[in-house]
């Protein structure tokens, strides 16, 4: 395959395998090395950012370090000039060069300060901004510029890799709120087995006989 062209069977592949990720393994950075790897990128990252706190969640990642990835979380992540205007189009998947340009990416905070410092030198990013729930999700696959751009046709496998992406996490979620509230519920059955109930159980059952 042409490491300009993202097939079918690829799109197939990650899709099966996202959702595998989310109801059986949990392992989303196993799921980003090997899409990274499918659309050509020597790293990526999926994060999830709070708008109040400024804070992103990194979801997953691959290629990049743990420290540089705290301070993306921590600050970075607010001062990134391909996320700040993939924004101003969420949902959709873009290129550097449907963007900014080589010369002002090339001056900007992100890439002086933090890529430039990386082993690899991130330079050309294809990725998309979109929202999941009340946060602000993001996910980005980079290459070195003498690697060149991302083509047409990546973009295109990421257009239609976006909806799954946000479901899969979506599902996720209520997977783990799920088990959260069942957890809740054995620890009161467990508290009723041995006498007694919490008191916010004692404030319902009074509530509902009210």
């Amino acid at each position: 395959m042409s490491k300009d062209r993202f097939s079918k069977d690829l799109l197939g592949q990650a899709i099966a395998e996202l959702y595998d990720t989310a109801v059986l393994t949990d392992d989303w950075n196993a799921w980003v090395r090997t899409a990274a790897n499918q659309f050509g990128g020597v790293s990526a990252v999926f994060s999830l950012a709070d708008q109040k706190t400024g804070i992103a969640e990194i979801v997953s990642a691959t290629g990049i370090a743990q420290r540089p990835l705290e301070e993306y979380s921590q600050y970075y992540n607010r001062h990134d000039i391909w996320a700040q205007r993939c924004a101003r189009d969420p949902m959709k998947a873009l290129t550097s060069a449907d963007i900014v340009s080589d010369r002002e990416f090339a001056e900007s905070e992100i890439f002086v300060d933090f890529y430039k410092r990386q082993p690899d030198k991130i330079f050309y990013v294809l990725g998309s901004v979109f929202s999941v729930g009340s946060l602000t999700g993001a996910i980005g696959f980079h290459k070195v510029r003498d690697a060149g751009q991302f083509s047409r046709e990546h973009a295109k496998g990421l257009d239609l890799l976006l909806p799954h992406i946000r479901r899969a996490y979506l599902i996720r979620a209520r997977l783990r709120q799920n088990e959260a509230e069942r957890a809740t519920s054995l620890g009161a059955l467990d508290q009723i087995d041995h006498g007694g109930l919490p008191d916010y159980l004692y404030q319902a059952f009074w509530e509902s006989t009210a």
